[in-house]
């Protein structure tokens, strides 16, 4: 039954499946602005079955390049963008779904889709028809490297929201959704710790409420850097939110500790 699945899969051109997830992708994406423009419900589970369709699609493209070829598929360019595709998608499937980041789709399939429309411009070269010599350990280092970037890029993008002010009709700050919004980042933190513990963290690709930044951001070298700055800065009037030195101050940069 296997072996008439794979002869299934390969009377049609791989290509076409890169064609198929492309599709289901601009599909989920136009209905997602269409409902945000509208501003009608956001029907996530539309927009969440095309995008899975769309990752059984790419499924299918790296499983018959992977058994034409005998390794992953990450050989050529081209492959390596329809894996990265497939892995972004596949953390959304898991994370989105977990923790209902409903506009993460609105996202991912965007992102998603330029990549297979990238992987489908250039060309691929000759076709494997030889199995080539697979190192284990560096294909299995790679794709967990792949993976994890896709991971973390969609938390970074879990951690944003939109512009908040004070007394500007719209644009007033909504403390319930905050706090809401805060608790999911941590959570969703939390999951990609398990697998990536003491990693640390960009400081302009981080968790805006990182309770321990000085080990985060900076790790052993924070206190060397607080001397410098207290050096230079004697008296604490420079700072940025989480960064060295802040920690003088208030959350909201106000008021001295």
């Amino acid at each position: 039954m296997f072996s008439d699945l794979v002869n299934i899969i390969y009377q049609w051109p791989d290509r076409i499946w890169i064609e198929a997830g492309l599709i289901c992708f601009l599909l989920g994406f136009g209905y997602s602005i269409h409902s945000l423009v509208t501003g009608k419900h956001l029907a996530s589970r539309l927009t969440f079955g095309l995008i899975c369709l769309g990752f059984l699609f790419e499924t299918i493209f790296l499983f018959a390049r992977g058994h034409q070829i005998g390794r992953c598929p990450i050989t050529n360019f081209p492959e390596l963008l329809v894996f990265m595709s497939w892995s972004m998608v596949l953390i959304y499937l898991v994370i989105g779904s977990t923790y209902r980041f409903s506009l993460m789709g609105a996202f991912t399939a965007p992102v998603a889709g330029i990549m297979l429309i990238v992987a489908h411009l250039i060309p691929a070269g000759a076709t494997m028809h030889t199995k080539l010599v697979a190192n284990p350990w560096l294909e299995v280092h790679t794709s967990f490297s792949i993976v994890a970037c896709g991971a973390f890029a969609l938390a970074i993008v879990a951690d944003g929201q939109g512009p908040a002010y004070p007394g500007i009709p719209d644009h007033e700050p909504d403390a319930a959704k905050g706090r809401k919004a805060a608790d999911t980042v941590h959570r969703a933190m939390n999951e990609l710790r398990t697998v990536a513990s003491n990693s640390g963290a960009y400081v302009s690709e981080s968790n805006f409420f990182e309770s321990d930044f000085e080990q985060s951001y900076w790790g052993t070298n924070h206190t060397r850097l607080a001397q410098i700055k207290k050096k230079y800065d004697p008296d604490g009037l420079f700072f940025v939110h989480n960064g060295v030195g802040s920690e003088q101050w208030t959350p909201d940069g106000f008021t001295r500790r």
